[in-house]
């Protein structure tokens, strides 16, 4: 089964329905607000390469949403872009609930051992 998965600010509430998901931004819910939709089959959360692929599309969407709502053209602005990533990602991982990607995230950011189920299959 094929399923989206939007990524916005992480000041936002994602919400789900019918397998995707979608964020808007904090500055107005009715505006367009920058998004973007994550796409993965069940099947590549089986294995780590197939599981850590979905995790990078996670992340390379985090920093297009990110990218086009803060210009990051001075220090400043740099150190906002790269905590929205960073919360985008965070926000996604935790609103998508899938143990094989919570175990990349927390390998990525903390550099625990992997620990989910059937994540050890083809490396």
């Amino acid at each position: 089964m094929t399923r989206f998965f939007g990524a916005a600010a992480a000041v936002v509430a994602a919400v789900a329905f019918a397998g995707t998901a979608q964020a808007t931004s904090h500055v107005s819910q009715q505006s367009a607000a920058p998004s973007a939709k994550v796409k993965y089959l069940d099947s590549e959360l089986t294995t780590y390469s197939g599981a850590q692929q979905v995790y990078g599309r996670i992340h390379a969407a985090a920093w297009r949403v990110c990218s086009d709502m803060i210009d990051a053209n001075n220090p400043v602005d740099a150190l906002d872009q790269g905590r929205c990533i960073a919360d985008v990602v965070d926000s996604t991982v935790k609103n998508m609930n899938r143990p094989q990607i919570t175990a990349i995230y927390v390998h990525e950011q903390k550099g625990e051992p992997l620990r989910a189920p059937g994540l050890y299959a083809a490396r």
